[in-house]
This record gives structure tokens, sequence and C-alpha cells, in this order.
């Protein structure tokens, strides 16, 4: 199996502002904006709220009247659906340089994708969300998926969109029906973990506090500076890249390669016990809200 960690939503070029941690623990990616999609933020939903609301309380001068590059696609009750929940599955686009860097890795049937992303603590004053005074600003894993199958060719994507119409609105469906993505792959979820046939196959994490933090960042370090358990990932080494590919024999790594996905290969030494590791981490901190 291969771990794969994969950074989406808001960072400093592209939204500007941190994703919301909440007073519970939920973890809330903003999506990143993106000119030719068709999905504003104010049609993306959680909990009662939209999206662009939410971003308006966290930065009153930011601008949520564009549209959202909604991917990775992992809650259902996000937007309006077309499939029920027994048919729709969670979805995850990628392209280009970093989709071949996917390809070269050999990502396929049951790896697993642990999305990251830049997180700050919030409260809630009077109805509205605001930052927490003096959080850090974090790396934490807030979503998760097993990947039962890909979709890489036209054919592919139009037999899938025959069960599974809800593909047509994803982001990376243009790829198939305006050929603007070169490398273009949709990654299919499963239905349950392979695993664990209790909790699906894709889904968001809680920050629960627990044994299994999803937080990625070393305490009182800026957010790019990883401090993961020493027992699993001293010396683990990505495949992806050929440079700062290493943990260090205390589990730290500096953030510092301009990318989006990492992968770790967790069939070869030192990297093995990463498997476990992942799959702890989603059983242990799965977010069943919207089941």
């Amino acid at each position: 199996m291969k771990i794969i960690f994969s950074r989406k939503g808001f960072d400093t070029s592209n939204g500007g502002i941190p994703s919301p941690m909440f007073a519970d623990g939920t973890l809330l990616s903003l999506p990143i904006p993106e000119g030719i999609s068709s999905l504003p933020y104010k049609d993306i939903q959680f909990n009662g709220k939209n999206y662009a609301k939410i971003i308006c309380e966290l930065n009153p001068r930011g601008k949520p009247n564009t549209n959202a590059h909604l991917d990775p696609d992992l809650r259902y009750n996000a937007r309006n659906r077309i499939s029920n929940k027994n048919i729709w599955r969670g979805l995850f686009g990628q392209w280009g340089v970093a989709q071949a860097i996917l390809q070269k890795c050999g990502i396929g049937k049951d790896d697993i994708f642990l999305f990251f992303g830049w997180f700050k603590e919030t409260i809630e004053k009077n109805g509205s969300f605001c930052y927490k005074p003096n959080a850090p600003d974090v790396h934490a894993v807030w979503g998760y998926m097993q990947v039962e199958s890909l979709i890489k060719r036209q054919k592919e994507y139009l037999d899938y969109a025959n069960n599974n119409p809800d593909i047509k609105n994803h982001p990376h469906a243009q790829g198939f029906q305006a050929n603007i993505y070169p490398n273009n792959c949709i990654y299919v979820a499963r239905d349950k973990l392979s695993y664990n046939d209790k909790i699906h196959g894709y889904g968001v994490l809680r920050n629960k506090q627990n044994g299994n933090s999803i937080i990625l960042t070393e305490n009182q370090k800026t957010k790019t500076n990883w401090k993961l358990p020493r027992d699993v990932f001293a010396n683990v080494k990505f495949c992806s890249h050929n440079k700062n590919n290493l943990f260090d024999s205390e589990g730290r790594w500096c953030w510092k390669t301009l990318g989006q996905e990492f992968v770790v290969d967790c069939t070869k030494e030192p990297n093995k016990k990463v498997e476990e590791w992942a799959k702890n981490l989603i059983d242990a901190n799965y977010d069943n809200s919207d089941d």
C-alpha cells in the first residue's frame, strides 16, 4: 500500500486565509477559488451556513463571490446532489505535473490519500466565526480517500457517468468534456475501507485530541515544520520527490518542497509502519456527521 499526503484547500496564494478548525474539532477545508468553475461558494453548505458567509466572517475583506474548485469532494451534504447517498462516492481529481508524480509512484486501487492543509482554531461570537486569538497556524490532516478505481480516459468517464451522474459536476470532469486538463485523472473512492467495513472509504476527520493526532505541525513551530511519531516516521522517505524527501531520526520533516502530492511506499523499509499509522489515524478521528 502507498500513503499519499496530498495538500488541498486555501493557502497563502489561493484564498489567503487558513481554513477553520471549529471548537468541536471539526475541520472545514475551504476549496481554492477557480475562475472557470461554475460552483459559487454560496452554493456549498456546512451546517446550514454557506461557504461564502463563512469566508466573509473569517475575513471581512475577502472575496467569496468567486467560484470554488471543490476537489476533493468528500462531503455528500456539501451541495445539491443528483444521486442518492448509497450510490454517491467521494471523488478527487489531479492533472499535469502532480498527476505525473502519482502515476510515476503507481498510485492505484486501495492506496490511501491523506488530505492536509492550513488550519487555525476558531471561536464563535454572536453567531459568527472568527479566529481564536493567538491560535497557531498548523498543517492538519482533514480528509482521506481509499482508491477504488481511476478514470483516465473519456470512455471510462462516460461509462461511470451513466450510473453516477454527479461526476459531471466535479471540476475535473471538464478535463474529459472539454479536454482542458493535460494528463487528467479522477480517483474514485471505495464505498467502505478495505480494512474496516464500518467506515466509508472517503470522508473527513475531526480533531478528537486523542493519541492519534491529525496535527502534523510540531508544537510552537511554524506550520511547515512537521513532527510525527518517532517510532513510525524516523528516516521515512517519500518516493515522490528527490530533494527534501526524508524525515529525520526524530520524525521531523521541514516542508520546503513546493508541491501537492507526497507519496510514502509502505512496502519498503523503513516505511512499513506508516500504513498502520494512517489506518489508525482514520479510525480514531473519523467524522461521521455526514453519514
